[in-house]
């Protein structure tokens, strides 16, 4: 009986409850009809299981919170699940949107994912502050507006219980591919990015994608390089973020071991920059390449609960 039958059986279920399971029921409905707003708690759909959180149904998720909003439902971003891959940068990403619209979320996680992720004490940590702060409504007005562009990135520090310095990440994410050239051409890709905030050395996360990467070199406006003496493997990770040192990471984030940066060759002034990058591509896969991130930090906007 179509629509009618699935209305009448789910009724006829709710129906029979008693009233003491009825009083603290909670029902997280995904695929569902406007008669199932008489007793379904939220609705909760999305599931990112093939990619990142900053990948995976965005637009799509976003989407609903003005229809939650419409029909006088609490915003729930949808299920994410925590991997042993997962990062850090996922995780707030998610926290931002869910702070923008006030918005819960399922978060699937078990204790194998947790024991092998070497992100998982601030991954939960940041969980635990984003929602406080999201709880005492600290944020403003204007800081939810930037947080509801799922192309706006951030970051939360805690300073103590009840205060926290937010700050915008500028992220720009580009793909090397391995290429087949003529003889003499160049092997290396140039990407261009704005540094919208003011003097500031550059972070990044540089990623081996199937296969090992090595003599790796970043150059800066064609004047700054920065030599990597390092090889990565597939689905290993060199990662900077601040200080004179860069960590490398396995495929599940747990530290190999740190290298020696040059800081002084990560700093862009405010404006318009170009990157120009460049490895050798070894022990290759069927597409070879290597994912780079570069991110900026923002200014500290200070808020209290």
């Amino acid at each position: 009986m179509g629509n009618y039958g699935e209305i009448l059986f789910t009724n006829t279920w709710y129906e029979h409850l008693s009233d003491e399971i009825k009083e603290h029921l909670i029902v997280d409905a995904s695929r569902t009809s406007h008669y199932f707003w008489h007793m379904y708690t939220r609705m909760n759909w999305g599931e990112p299981w093939y990619a990142g959180f900053r990948e995976s149904q965005t637009e799509y998720r976003l989407k609903n919170q003005k229809y939650f909003q419409r029909n006088l439902m609490p915003g729930m971003l949808g299920w994410f699940s925590m991997r042993n891959n997962t990062t850090i940068e996922d995780i707030e990403w998610m926290l931002a949107r869910s702070a923008a619209f006030n918005a819960g979320y399922a978060f699937v996680t078990g204790f194998r994912v947790l024991e092998e992720n070497g992100y998982t004490d601030e991954i939960l940590q940041a969980i635990g502050q984003w929602e406080k702060a999201r709880m005492a409504d600290a944020f403003t007005d204007e800081q939810k507006q930037r947080m509801e562009d799922i192309n706006n990135e951030f970051h939360l520090e805690t300073v103590n219980e009840n205060e926290w310095n937010l700050y915008q990440v500028y992220s720009y994410k580009f793909k090397h591919e391995k290429k087949v050239r003529q003889p003499g051409e160049p092997l290396y890709s140039t990407f261009i990015f704005n540094n919208p905030a003011e003097e500031h050395e550059i972070n990044f996360i540089l990623t081996a994608k199937d296969a090992t990467i090595s003599k790796i070199t970043l150059e800066l406006d064609n004047y700054k390089r920065i030599i990597l003496p390092i090889s990565l493997k597939a689905e290993e990770s060199i990662k900077y973020t601040g200080g004179d040192k860069a960590i490398v990471y396995s495929n599940t984030w747990q530290k190999v071991k740190e290298i020696d940066i040059n800081i002084t060759a990560l700093k862009v002034s405010k404006g318009e920059h170009s990157l120009t990058f460049d490895c050798l591509f070894v022990a290759e896969g069927k597409e070879p390449h290597a994912k780079l991130e570069v991110r900026i930090i923002g200014s500290a906007e200070e808020i209290k609960s």
